[in-house]
């Protein structure tokens, strides 16, 4: 307590100096730089007392550790934490039956035996790379840390459990349901080939809103993953089944540009219908006749198309094909009616369905979903590292705080059998509690009513606000 003691007293003095800041002897940056390397210092002195207290706790209670005893010990360890780098010291236990060892203070925190970034920051660098590079997620750190660290820890983060759908205690119901299917297109690391990596994204939506000329879907959920198409659409069905009354569904669209795995889901989802996506049928067919040349027979496609007649639709793919000069072209007219043709029944559902049926709008939300992280700047991925940040990028647009997420699942990693997680969680509040109640003595502004001097270094005590 005495180096706890010491770090409050000059973060203390500290904040009497603001009286020379009022005077303009101190200025701002300078008083602002000596705050945060207290507010530092404070947090890296009682994260190191308050594992080592729990360390001697240990040693002076066996109940608490039944069947552990001393192998050798203190041992230091150097971690990093939110506040910087704790260096702290520990003993090392065996347990007289299993034989297994370990440094019971590390498997407190969620520390396996080589790591050296503590699960709280472990799971800032996580949030972090989900946005921005690996190499930008660790510079910037309080204490920097390479892009390798970063993808380790992110990769780490892979093998957590799937967060399970749960579920609704009360399910909506509702009559038209849309599910709506696109892919992002990600280059591969060491191909050579220009091969690149097809990352499927699926989300489920009750229709558009608008309100003030803004767009939004009711109800979207996401879905991403590189596994195989029907386990995909599965967890798809698991989601619709678990959150709607399937009953009082009575139709479910597919919205897509008609790829195969994408028609999965007309053999898994109940009650769908397949709609083709207009913006992919749009780029075929500017491929196919470029309008600036023949402005007249681009039209005529589209109104074929919107009539849902498909024999002049042909007809005028023909056409196009005599005016054809290069063999590019009159490929790109072949394909263009050779995939109206295969996708037709997702043409004619636009005029069967008019009344519900919309057109996807697929092509955006891979952009802002994936394509941003994983395919928008010059990056390579490995299959492993691209399924891995899919799957964090669908966490984050379905709402879930990744942070908060990962911080409790690395807590708990690597647990030995004597701290099982919620026994973990008693223990840790109730040694937090003490050391509060130490520190409430010790400094009387702790204590008290609540001042705005008392609620910032309870903040920093307790970042999580929960043992207030």
């Amino acid at each position: 307590m005495e180096a706890i003691q010491r770090a409050l007293e000059n973060f203390l003095q500290l904040i009497c100096g603001l009286e020379d800041f009022q005077r303009g002897s101190v200025g701002y940056r300078e008083f602002q730089e000596k705050l945060w390397s207290n507010l530092m210092e404070l947090g890296r002195e009682i994260t190191r007392a308050v594992l080592e207290d729990h360390d001697s706790y240990l040693m002076e209670h066996p109940e608490e550790r039944e069947g552990w005893i001393v192998q050798r010990g203190p041992e230091e360890k150097t971690i990093l934490t939110k506040f910087g780098e704790v260096t702290y010291k520990r003993r090392y236990y065996r347990h007289k039956e299993t034989g297994e060892k370990a440094h019971l203070v590390d498997v407190t925190i969620g520390m396996g035996p080589h790591d050296r970034i503590d699960p709280i920051v472990q799971a800032e660098l996580v949030a972090k790379a989900t946005n921005v590079s690996y190499a930008k997620a660790g510079a910037d750190q309080e204490v920097p840390v390479t892009k390798q660290t970063v993808m380790n820890v992110v990769r780490r983060a892979g093998k957590a459990p799937e967060i399970e759908i749960k579920e609704s205690p009360v399910k909506r119901r509702v009559k038209t349901l849309y599910i709506e299917a696109d892919e992002d297109h990600v280059s591969l690391q060491k191909d050579r080939k220009g091969r690149t990596l097809q990352v499927p994204v699926i989300y489920v939506h009750e229709g558009r809103s608008e309100e003030n000329g803004r767009t939004w879907l009711r109800g979207r959920f996401y879905f991403a993953g590189l596994e195989d198409p029907e386990e995909l659409w599965l967890k798809v069905l698991d989601y619709i089944d678990a959150n709607y009354d399937i009953s009082a569904i009575e139709k479910i669209f597919i919205g897509g540009d008609g790829a195969a795995w994408i028609k999965t889901g007309l053999k898994i989802i109940p009650k769908s219908i397949f709609v083709l996506d207009r913006y992919h049928l749009g780029k075929y067919l500017k491929r196919a006749i470029k309008r600036a040349e023949y402005p007249g027979l681009y039209d005529e496609a589209w109104e074929a198309i919107d009539q849902c007649d498909r024999a002049k639709f042909n007809s005028l793919m023909k056409a196009a094909a005599k005016l054809a000069e290069t063999e590019g072209h009159k490929q790109a007219i072949a394909a263009c009616r050779r995939y109206v043709n295969n996708n037709w029944h997702g043409i004619l559902s636009y005029r069967e369905h008019k009344d519900t049926v919309s057109s996807p709008s697929a092509e955006a939300h891979v952009s802002h979903l994936l394509s941003e992280r994983l395919s928008s700047r010059p990056l390579a991925w490995s299959r492993l590292g691209a399924g891995h940040m899919a799957r964090l990028r669908v966490m984050q647009g379905n709402g879930i705080d990744i942070q908060k997420h990962y911080a409790t699942w690395f807590s708990r990693w690597e647990k030995g059998p004597l701290f099982a997680p919620e026994q973990s969680m008693r223990k840790r509040r109730a040694l937090i509690q003490r050391y509060y109640e130490r520190l409430q003595a010790a400094i009387p502004a702790l204590a008290g009513s609540r001042t705005p001097l008392r609620t910032a270094l309870h903040d920093l005590v307790f970042p999580s606000g929960r043992y207030c």
